[in-house]
């Protein structure tokens, strides 16, 4: 199989991609900005934005922090820094948008790994510039895409590193995981893990030192908050957002739910209701700062996560059921990015665009499936598996507190692009394609029933991608690491 290096024209047109990427954002942003500017409202503001605005002026005036946020420290500390330097924090998504440059790089560096070709390489590249949720949410003051650049970026580092033995990737690996753990904690686990996958360059001596500093890396954040909150707290866990994830989100939804079965009223006033009652529980305010003494906040916490504990322990069918069902929607909604989370959608400001947008990201969701089982089958089967387990590790968690929508999915979509990359290469995949057309696709739409639609689409993509397997098993030995 011919390969291609991964020379500096290769790095030199992924940046360039990047570029146009930078442009891409930079004029989404100030699309949208001048269109809320029009409404008469500040499309730049989320749900969580006045958490990290407090934040950030605790962090200028040196006030206390709201514990319940503590570990998401670097979205209040660019804040802090704008305001030190007389800006407005609406410049945040313009700071974030330049990250875009080295993300892009990283994306098709990771198209080369898989595919040993510049031309996968610019394919992925492209893709994650086209990729439409990063300018759903990067006009928000949240964490969303911030996340996504620097952990994207992370988990490439590492890859390579644990691929080529790249010492220079494991280092950057190393820096740049602190800064991804301090935004969000979604990849925390993978700390634990780690250490399994780069058992060879821990058990190289010339790498050996570069591998524990990325390991170590992967883990400062958590084990610092771990020592923090033990120190002053006398609470073991990296973590104090438990509280208010089982309180807040998981108990209400199974609530709406048991509530839902009894009266039959839809799921969603009962669940939005039920996170009002929640948030006025007295305990509320304590474990959000309102507490002169430690002790105060430890037992409002302790009694606040043992009070959900065994509500869920008391409906833990409803809570199966209601997990399960939010994991499945992410699994068969793969790419879809129809949430409007405050900013306008993209079918609003572009239509167009929009339209092409939502094929090419729906056959990227498929193509995916056949990417991973052809790579997996391949020399490369590490990195599939470890990028599944960043899946599981930001979906099991989020589809149980309700939160499993596009913004969670957006590392997971980056990290595929690739593999959807490497299944584009594949006759195989496009025959796939076509029977879904011909076979599922227009007979549902002259009127076949969505089981028959289901169904069908069901074992055409698992003979696809078993098809895929038999394809890389038969070409893994052309395959360079």
């Amino acid at each position: 199989m011919r390969t291609d290096p991964f020379n500096r024209r290769v790095l030199l047109v992924l940046a360039g991609i990047g570029l146009l990427g930078l442009v891409l954002h930079g004029f989404n942003i100030w699309r949208v900005t001048r269109f809320g500017a029009t409404v008469g409202t500040d499309y730049h503001i989320g749900p969580d934005t006045p958490s990290y605005s407090r934040m950030a002026q605790a962090i200028r005036d040196g006030g206390r922090q709201d514990p319940m946020y503590q570990e998401r420290m670097l979205v209040p500390l660019i804040l802090a820094g704008l305001r030190a330097a007389g800006l407005e924090d609406a410049l945040f998504p313009w700071v974030v948008a330049l990250l875009v440059v080295p993300t892009t790089v990283a994306v098709g560096w990771m198209g080369w790994l898989l595919g040993a070709r510049a031309r996968a390489a610019y394919v992925s590249a492209l893709l994650f510039v086209m990729y439409p949720t990063a300018y759903q949410y990067g006009v928000l003051v949240e964490t969303d895409t911030l996340h996504l650049y620097l952990a994207v970026m992370a988990l490439a580092c590492t890859i390579n590193g644990m691929k080529t033995g790249s010492r220079a990737t494991l280092a950057t690996a190393a820096c740049l995981w602190p800064l991804a753990h301090l935004v969000r904690p979604s990849l925390w686990g993978l700390m634990l893990f780690l250490p399994f996958f780069l058992w060879k360059r821990l058990a190289d001596r010339k790498t050996r030192n570069y591998a524990l500093a990325a390991c170590a890396g992967i883990a400062f954040v958590p084990l610092l908050f771990s020592a923090l909150n033990l120190a002053r707290f006398g609470i073991i866990s990296p973590s104090l957002h438990q509280a208010e994830i089982l309180h807040v989100w998981t108990c209400s939804r199974v609530g709406a739910f048991i509530e839902t079965r009894k009266t039959g009223e839809p799921m969603s006033p009962l669940f939005n209701r039920a996170v009002s009652r929640a948030r006025k529980d007295p305990r509320w305010p304590v474990i959000h700062g309102a507490f002169d003494r430690p002790e105060e906040f430890r037992d409002a916490y302790t009694s606040l996560l043992e009070d959900s504990r065994n509500y869920l322990r008391l409906h833990r069918k409803e809570m199966f059921h209601t997990t399960w069902s939010e994991l499945r929607h992410q699994l068969t909604a793969s790419w879809s990015y129809y949430n409007r989370y405050n900013a306008p959608s993209l079918d609003i400001l572009y239509p167009d665009v929009h339209k092409i947008l939502h094929i090419v990201f729906q056959l990227a969701g498929v193509f995916s499936v056949f990417g991973l089982c052809f790579v997996f089958a391949g020399k490369n089967r590490d990195v599939v598996l470890f990028v599944l387990l960043g899946f599981v590790l930001m979906f099991i968690p989020s589809s149980l507190s309700c939160w499993a929508g596009a913004r969670m999915r957006m590392v997971m979509d980056a990290m595929l692009i690739p593999f959807v990359v490497a299944a584009a290469s594949l006759p195989l995949s496009w025959k796939v394609v076509g029977a879904l057309l011909v076979g599922a696709y227009l007979p549902r739409r002259w009127g076949a029933s969505h089981g028959y639609y289901r169904t069908v689409s069901a074992m055409l993509v698992l003979t696809g991608g078993f098809l895929s397997f038999r394809l890389g098993k038969k070409e893994g030995k052309g395959k360079v690491e």
